[in-house]
């Protein structure tokens, strides 16, 4: 069956010049990312796309058609078109995080696609759009620890913890100490 799939890949490719190859491509990003996501090696041979074209919702759509999606994304962006030359797979990573950032893509599916083209993987995003030092306050705060022992641990000062516990309260919803604990708890946040 796959020998008979790659065949009528080849076929479809031969439709038009700039799409010499491109079938491969996607296969071959498509089931590095399936690998590194963890997909057993029978569930990679059927890789179909079913749903891709119909404009399903992420959440809709199996792994492996998220997967499969994001794969045909960066292989297009990496290979010359009519209309433009190749990108570099910095550029096409690049542009394909900005999809999953709208969510045309999952981000999941674009960061698991990127890593076998040699780029680091990035890192899922926050709950509640919370950043990096607001993460760590968090945590240290989860842990009972004052304003005062989070700033020594942070190399911070207090007001400036205070200012992230702020900022953590009004992206979360919640309003004391054990709610944001809480929240980190439900968010898998504590390490």
């Amino acid at each position: 069956m796959n020998r008979l799939c790659g065949a009528l890949a080849i076929v479809v490719d031969l439709k038009g010049r700039f799409l010499l190859g491109h079938s491969a491509h996607v296969a071959e990003l498509a089931d590095a990312a399936a690998r590194l996501a963890g997909v057993d090696a029978a569930d990679r041979g059927r890789l179909d796309g079913t749903g891709y074209h119909r404009g399903a919702a992420s959440a809709d759509l199996p792994q492996l058609a998220r997967l499969l999606g994001a794969a045909d994304v960066f292989a297009a962006l990496t290979e010359d078109r009519p209309t433009r030359p190749a990108r570099t797979p910095a550029d096409a990573a690049r542009e394909l995080l900005a999809e999953a950032a709208t969510g045309r893509l999952d981000r999941d599916a674009c960061g698991a696609v990127v890593e076998p083209a040699g780029l680091p993987r990035p890192r899922a995003a926050w709950p509640c759009d919370l950043t990096d030092r607001e993460v760590d306050v968090l945590r240290l705060t989860a842990r009972g620890l004052s304003n005062r022992k989070i700033a020594d641990e942070l190399v911070v000062s207090p007001r400036t913890v205070e200012t992230h516990l702020a900022h953590i309260y009004d992206k979360t919803g919640r309003r004391t100490r054990a709610g944001a604990a809480v929240f980190a708890m439900e968010h898998d946040l504590i390490r």
